[in-house]
């Protein structure tokens, strides 16, 4: 039987729900996901995000707050700042408009030498999940 073939038909294709817990603190983020303003998530490429891939659900919590969300495409980046440049910083975190205040507001999620050491071990640092809001 075709490899192939057997991944396919027995779900090893299927798509996943994926649950994560986000803070609206230091940056709004459920918000501007609720509003479709944030269209890009990042995410260190480590761990349980090296499975996302398109077609996935992500469900964000906060609180009693959920919203759901369908996984567009998923990019990997290099570095933070390669992230940022590629995805744009509008889409990522809409409202913020530099280089520099957006990597004060994702090393509070993770620091730069965890991204360093994740870049040495896999050869990517950071995840861009592309996400659409999925009533």
């Amino acid at each position: 039987m075709n490899i192939i073939f057997f991944l396919i038909v027995f779900g090893l294709n299927k798509m996943s729900t994926h649950h994560l817990s986000i803070r609206n603190y230091p940056y709004p983020c459920l918000d501007k996901i609720s509003s479709g303003e944030k269209t890009v998530e990042g995410r260190v490429y480590d761990g349980q995000y090296k499975l996302y891939k398109k077609g996935d659900i992500i469900i964000f919590k906060s609180g009693n707050v959920q919203i759901k969300t369908k996984i567009t495409y998923v990019h990997k980046y290099k570095t933070l700042e390669d992230y940022l440049k590629k995805e744009t910083i509008n889409r990522a975190l809409p409202g913020i408009s530099s280089m520099k205040e957006a990597v004060k507001i994702y090393n509070n999620w993770s620091s730069p030498s965890q991204r360093t050491n994740l870049l040495a071990e896999n050869g990517y640092s950071f995840l861009g999940i592309g996400i659409q809001l999925n009533s």
